[in-house]
């Protein structure tokens, strides 16, 4: 049975979301955990983020969304190609527009990690080509 265009397939979709989310968000708080000296949270962070990242795996898995290598490495490319070259020269426009400098500047400097990620991405498809 097909599941493109289905609720299930939106449903789906929004539980990758939100579990990817939780996977950053969890390490991110067992970081804070470690500053602070709290090993009790951070390991339970850590589990948490684990977990979630093995649902997402699963919604990945039934979305079909992980294919062959060269297939990751070309849509790794074109979504970093987008970010690098309009969407965070984008949010810089529009941060500088309404007076969010700094952040701009941090967006523009976010452009720039990202054309070095497109740079490496291109040079693995160069040889994965070969």
């Amino acid at each position: 049975m097909e599941i493109k265009g289905t609720i299930t397939e939106v449903n789906l979709r929004e539980a990758l979301k939100r579990e990817s989310l939780s996977v950053i968000k969890y390490k991110l708080y067992s970081e804070k955990a470690k500053e602070e000296n709290d090993r009790e949270a951070s390991q339970l962070f850590d589990m948490l983020s684990n977990s979630k990242l093995e649902h997402v795996k699963l919604w990945n898995k039934c979305l079909s969304m992980i294919k062959k290598n060269k297939q990751n490495v070309e849509e790794a490319y074109q979504v970093e190609k987008e970010e690098s070259d309009s969407l965070y020269m984008g949010y810089s426009a529009t941060a500088s527009s309404e007076r969010f400098y700094e952040l701009a500047e941090l967006f523009k400097s976010v452009a720039v990690i990202e054309n070095n990620h497109v740079i490496e991405l291109k040079k693995l498809l160069d040889s994965l080509e070969k």
